[in-house]
């Protein structure tokens, strides 16, 4: 085939992913809840709630193994929940990342937490308002998930000054961020704004992510109010799904921009296979229709068709800025 035979095709497979993201039209959210470990009866509460919540579990506490276990078994994905330093010198628990580590320190506590739990999705941090600051740390997290395939990371930000997310798209992460946080104040009433907030910003920018935490307050009001989203017109997907949508739609978008002979390639339009380990395969599947997510990216932070192109993924913009959780 011509080189020029080979570049429509592979520019033909970007449009077909294009047609099936743009067509997924309904806002979708996705809802991360933290800090698991340290009591079951809380965590196995968030394991029953209902739909795709994610279960982020702090490394080496009593119940960690068990509550992922039960989630993974209930359907849910389940991220890592990684202590780092934090301004203030909060205590941090066991398996935390500081910026005092040597490298090779540093490596081995990230190994061990990352070793604790089979078929991790993500990692998020704890706190890090500070170690989340120093790229130097920063570089060293990420080129450590780098040889962890399909596993991506998300940036809590405790701190405006963050570069946890930049250092992992400069080193081909995938990555991406929190919009906001559910439960800041324990009180019912602003945690259902804050849900509100939530889908406005999904039907604004197409996918929003919040993290929340397994106070019983919070729980209540997601237990009321997730059996509400359908007749709100949105959709709670898994993190992974909302990661690979965000890091595919601008790409794709460059890709259709740069390329106006795409138009006559728009008759191709196969599915593509999903699959929970945040990889993207690039081959057909029968069907037409886009079912529990049918696009995915490699865990490099780029799309990869078999034919293989490579395209930087630009920093997602337009989110709101954080308020610090240590």
């Amino acid at each position: 085939m011509s080189k020029m035979g080979k570049l429509s095709n592979q520019l033909g497979l970007f449009l077909a992913i294009w047609v099936k993201i743009a067509g997924a039209t309904s806002p979708a959210i996705s809802l991360i809840i933290d800090d698991l470990g340290y009591l079951r009866a809380a965590g196995l509460r968030v394991v029953a709630l209902p739909g795709a919540v994610t279960c982020s579990i702090l490394p080496h506490t009593p119940y960690a193994v068990m509550l992922a276990r039960a989630a993974q078994l209930a359907g849910k994905e389940v991220m890592l929940h990684i202590p780092m330093e934090a301004r203030d010198n909060a205590a941090l628990g066991p398996g935390a990342l500081r910026q005092a580590m040597s490298r090779a320190e540093f490596t081995r506590v990230l190994r061990s937490d990352l070793a604790l739990i089979p078929n991790l999705v993500g990692v998020n941090n704890h706190m890090g308002s500070w170690l989340t600051q120093q790229p130097v740390a920063m570089s060293w997290l990420m080129e450590e998930l780098k040889r962890h395939p399909g596993i991506f990371f998300l940036d809590s930000r405790t701190t405006a000054a963050t570069v946890a997310q930049d250092t992992a798209q400069a080193m081909g992460v995938a990555t991406t961020r929190r919009d906001l946080f559910l439960d800041n104040r324990q009180d019912g009433a602003a945690i259902r704004v804050q849900l509100m907030k939530l889908i406005d910003l999904a039907r604004v920018q197409g996918t929003a992510v919040a993290i929340g935490h397994p106070h019983p307050t919070t729980l209540q009001v997601l237990e009321e109010f997730l059996p509400r989203l359908s007749g709100l017109g949105v959709r709670l997907r898994p993190i992974s799904e909302t990661v690979a949508r965000r890091v595919a739609e601008p790409s794709l978008r460059l890709v259709l921009e740069s390329a106006p002979m795409l138009s006559r390639l728009s008759s191709m339009t196969p599915s593509f296979a999903y699959r929970s380990s945040s990889r993207f395969t690039g081959r057909p599947t029968s069907g037409s229709d886009i079912t529990t997510s049918s696009w995915f990216v490699s865990p490099s932070g780029f799309f990869r068709p078999d034919s293989q192109i490579n395209l930087t993924i630009p920093r997602i913009t337009n989110e709101p800025s954080a308020r610090s959780q240590r």
